[in-house]
């Protein structure tokens, strides 16, 4: 299937082991995937991300942060994939103000170790 969806939209495929996916993130101007952790890496690397995710349950959105937090546009449908493609690659300004404004739901501060030692330090014995 992944092939026809190639061909219909024009979009390249690369399967997951043909390249580092860090590079290809950043390299990029937006990423769709499937099930698949890039869409919380292209997330958190401020990217358009969108997710197609065809003939899954409800219930295994749960597994796809960026999707719970609403930061991304989805489809359950095929159908619709034509539609997130339109809108993750759009130049329209205010398009593209929606997408980060939407990803900033789901962004971090770069801090986590930071917290994390302050929370060791605080609590070690005889603090």
């Amino acid at each position: 299937m992944t092939s026809r969806i190639t061909e219909f939209y024009g979009h390249i495929f690369l399967p997951f082991q043909s390249c580092n996916t860090r590079d290809l993130i950043s390299s990029a101007n937006s990423i769709t995937a499937g099930r698949s952790t890039v869409l919380t890496e292209a997330c958190l690397l401020d990217k358009n991300v969108g997710a197609f995710l065809p003939e899954i349950e409800n219930e295994e959105l749960e597994a796809f942060p960026p999707i719970t937090a609403g930061a991304i546009p989805y489809t359950l449908s095929w159908g619709e994939i034509e539609n997130v493609f339109r809108e993750i690659t759009s130049e329209n300004p205010q398009t593209l103000n929606n997408l980060a404004e939407k990803r900033k739901r789901f962004s971090t501060d770069g801090m986590a170790s930071q917290r994390l030692v302050r929370l060791i330090e605080d609590n070690l014995p005889g603090q």
